[in-house]
């Protein structure tokens, strides 16, 4: 697997969906890794799993994912494909 999957999440990449009023992440799988199994996970500071955002195969391109019915706070997101992780900290505003 090559690195430039994991770099994809990143805190720039926390959304706030004004119209929607709901809070979502989005994460990229390039061509590369095309078919992969992806999960993605949300934790507290505390390192508690606070819920598995997405579990599944993904083909390539960029998703979002709602983070929705949450507190506003900071959390952990671990992105895994492979033997792949990356995390990164993102804050939650209401």
């Amino acid at each position: 697997m090559t690195r430039d999957y994991i770099d994809h999440l990143c805190p720039s990449m926390h959304l706030y969906n004004k119209v929607t009023g709901l809070n979502e992440i989005s994460f990229t799988v390039p061509a590369s890794v095309n078919g992969t199994s992806v999960e993605l996970d949300m934790y507290d500071l505390r390192g508690a799993l606070v819920r598995t955002i997405f579990h599944g195969t993904r083909n390539s391109g960029t998703f979002v994912a709602p983070t929705d019915n949450i507190r506003a706070d900071t959390y952990i997101f671990r992105l895994s494909a492979n033997s792949s992780v990356q995390t990164t900290r993102a804050l939650i505003v209401k």
